[in-house]
Order: C-alpha cells, then structure tokens, then sequence
C-alpha cells in the first residue's frame, strides 16, 4: 500500500488534454518498458492508498513508531475545492515551449549519457567526484555498452540504461541536484537518476567527501554544512561549463533531491537553514527520499516556501515516518506539498544496495562501515525494491514535470484518480466491472473533488472496485 497525501492552497483547473495528443505513441514499447510499466501496475495496484488533505493543523516532533501510518488511517480536508487542482509551477517554466510528452509510466523519450568529472572548491580544499546523468539522442546509444559503477574497484553493477559520454541532446534541460546517504555513495541512487535523464532532466550528483561508505569521517555537524555547500559550489561550477555540459542545462529550472541525510540537505538549501551557509534561491523545488529532519527547526520548516515532494517506507526504522514525514506535512508552507508512504518500504528501498545481488556481502567483507544492519534492511521489507524504484520513478518525474518544467500534463499523475494507462487507452466493460483482487485495501477516504481526473477511458488502482475508478477529463 501507498499513502499519498496532498496539501492544497492553490487555483484549481481542469488537466490539460495535451497528453492525447502529444503523447508518443508511435514508438512500439520495448520488453524492458512493458516489464516495467507491469510491475510498476501490478505494484501500484496492490499497494496504493491515496488520501487527500488540507493544510491547518501543526504537530509534534517526537519520534513514536507505534503511532506511525497505519493501513486505513487516514485524514479528511476540512475545505473542499470544487475542481481538480492544476499544480503549480515556477513563473518561468510558463513560458518555455513544452517538450514532448512522455509517459512517466513507460520510458522517456531520451536515451541517457553518463559522465564523471571532479571539481575542486579550493576556499575549503575539497574536490567533488560527480557524476552527471544527462539527456542524449536516441540514435546515439544504439550499439554502445551500457555504463557501469564501480563501488570499489572490481566490484560494481551495470546500469539500467546509461551510457558513458554519449553526446548530450540538444538544448537546454532543467537541473535535478541529488545529494546521497551518509555514508554512501553519488550514484546510490542511479535508477532515479537515470529515469529523470530519460525525461529530459540533467541530474547532478557529488560524492560528499567524509560521508561516503569509503571515507565516512566527518560528524554530522560539520558534514551538514558541507553538503550544502558542495551543492551550490557544483552548481555554480557546472554553469560555468565543468563536465561539459553548460550549454546542456538550464539554471532557470534547478531543483534539490536527495536520500536520508541527503533528503535533509535538499531541504535545508533553499532556506539557509545550515550555518553559514545561504539560502540556494536558485532552487525551485525539493524531492526528500525517507528525510531526516530533526535538525531543521519547526521555523525552519515553516520558511520552506517552494513545491516539495516527500516519499518514505513505513518499515523504515532508520528515519521512521512519524516525525520525519509527518511533521514535514504540518509545517512546510510551500504548494503543492505530497507525500508518498510505500508500504512495506525499508530506509534502503529508495537505493540501488538491495537490488544488486551479492552486493551487501561483497561490501561488508571489504568495508568496515557496511555493517549487518545494513544487510537485515534489505531483507526485512515486504515491499520489493524493484516496485519500490518503478513507483519513485512515477512520482518523482511526474512531479518535477509539473512543478519545476510547468507541464501540466502530468498533473493526472499527482491525483486521487492516476491514471492506470496511457492517454490513448480503452477499458472493456468487463474489466470495469470485475472487482479488484485488494478492493479492501484501496479505500479513498476524504473529497476525490479536489484531486485531479485521470486521462479518457483509463483505470485508477485507488477506489473500491475498477468500475468506480473510470474518470474522463473529456
């Protein structure tokens, strides 16, 4: 199950309809994209609740597992709007012409180049590894080996569908910064890194020296600042023209994501909130995997003023839900405000360590700082981390898309009633009329008014049955 709550304030429209028609429905899905829009489907289907909220209400910040998200609890809005909500988007995205559409459930229509580089910020002598996953033509990779990370040398996996150095498409592409776990590594999280790539995002990722699962040295006070300051000095130094993509990116558009102590940093930029460190105001939206948010004050919190996705797994004991999402939720002033639970979910659901096989044991016979915990996460949730990394995927594109490019098309994406197809799709009435196997888990509690339709003739995994799940934005 899959807990989405939405905070709303903002003027509400009806979705565009631009979708049926750009939508890319020319090129035939390949085995990899239909295995994964199915898992991504028959996950979504088993394990999704969405409930929808207003904001009003202000909470504790005390750590209580046992008062953490449970299945069919869930929150009613106190206000009602009359129509579905268009998600808002920064004031100059508005006015770029929009890339084709792609949909988030399938694959982008980019292939993805990966390239890493140094910088070096010689005011606090620290020289950044980063990797740079960027959008490429299609063309390009036809006939190039996939790209591979290398967690030590010897030891490493494939990735999905990166390529190394593949010319960069062009024109220019919105920024995603990603900073990584402590202690972990840049490309921790490179299935997510890759689908943004896909969909037309150049995505940034350092190593935060003294944080990584192979020199983890600094204390957390110090490392706070720190990555909040490789941030901004990458940023800058990517504008610049370092690692070659300059020309490739777009610093109109840049937003802040990140995992765990990653996730705090993500939020903690755009405010100013570590010391002496200054708001990042080039950053216009956050995406903070399982956060860490205790050293971000209520005040802090409430100052955070730019739309702002939070995702978490509800057997995440390392950076549990209650307060580290809910109290998020209460306080962040910034619209739209989502929240993503992945039931079944563990703090490492959201990396790659889980999915490699022979990973963890390979590590820890190497690594003094992969310890048996580590291990154990990965064994304990009953969500599979591949479904977890295909429904980050979802919800990450659809947001940035909408909030950070301006496309409203993906808004159906972020609402009550998402869609469970693509635009062009068609239901028989005996597939609207059979009842959904987890009818029982997939109650929507609160005013479905105030959340968005989804695309003509398509399924939603989210009400009682299929039959009460057919919407038409028509």
């Amino acid at each position: 199950m899959l807990t989405l709550e939405f905070l709303i304030n903002y003027q509400t429209a009806e979705p565009s309809e631009q979708a049926d028609s750009n939508s890319n429905t020319s090129r035939k899905p390949s085995k990899r994209t239909l295995r994964h829009r199915n898992r991504l489907l028959g996950g979504l289907a088993s394990v999704l609740l969405i409930t929808g909220v207003i904001a009003g209400c202000t909470g504790s910040r005390s750590v209580d597992k046992a008062s953490n998200v449970q299945p069919g609890v869930t929150s009613t809005p106190s206000v009602a709007p009359s129509a579905t909500p268009k998600v808002s988007s920064t004031p100059t995205a508005a006015t770029k012409p929009l890339p084709p559409f792609a949909d988030p459930q399938k694959s982008g229509n980019y292939a993805v180049g990966r390239r890493t580089f140094t910088v070096t910020d010689p005011t606090r002598q620290r020289t950044l590894t980063v990797d740079a996953w960027y959008p490429a033509p299609l063309a390009s990779a036809k006939g190039k080996p996939l790209s591979r990370y290398e967690v030590v040398p010897g030891l490493g996996y494939p990735s999905h569908m990166a390529y190394d150095d593949l010319p960069a498409a062009a024109g220019r592409y919105p920024i995603v910064l990603f900073s990584h776990g402590k202690p972990t590594i840049r490309f921790q999280s490179s299935f997510l890194m890759e689908a943004l790539a896909s969909y037309g995002f150049v995505v940034l990722a350092p190593d935060h020296p003294g944080s990584t699962g192979l020199n983890d040295y600094l204390p957390v006070s110090t490392d706070l600042i720190e990555r909040s300051k490789d941030l901004s000095f990458l940023l800058d130094q990517v504008a610049a023209g370092a690692g070659g993509l300059g020309a490739t990116v777009d610093m109109t558009e840049v937003a802040a994501s990140g995992h765990s102590l990653g996730a705090y940093t993500a939020m903690a930029l755009p405010i100013g909130a570590d010391p002496g460190v200054p708001a990042d105001t080039r950053i216009k939206a956050v995406v903070a995997m399982t956060p860490t948010t205790s050293y971000l004050t209520d005040t802090q919190m409430r100052s955070i003023r730019i739309p702002t996705l939070l995702l978490g797994g509800t057997q995440d004991d390392l950076t549990p839900l209650n307060p580290n999402l809910t109290r998020p939720m209460q306080l962040i002033s910034g619209r739209p405000l989502i929240r993503v639970d992945l039931v079944g979910a563990t703090h490492r659901a959201f990396i790659e360590t889980c999915n490699i096989p022979g990973l963890l044991s390979n590590l820890r016979a190497g690594l003094t700082n992969i310890e048996q915990f580590e291990i154990n996460d990965c064994l304990i949730g009953s969500l599979p981390v591949e479904t977890a990394h295909h429904i980050v995927d979802l919800y990450t594109v659809a947001f940035l898309k909408a909030t950070l490019v301006g496309d409203h098309r993906y808004d159906r994406y972020l609402s009550a009633k998402q869609p469970n197809c693509s635009p062009k799709s068609t239901t028989t009435s005996a597939e609207l009329n059979r009842p959904h196997p987890h009818a029982s888990d997939l109650a929507v509690e609160g005013d479905r008014s105030a959340l968005g339709q989804g695309g003509s003739g398509c399924l939603a995994p989210f009400s009682e049955s299929w039959a009460a799940a057919v919407t038409s934005s028509r």
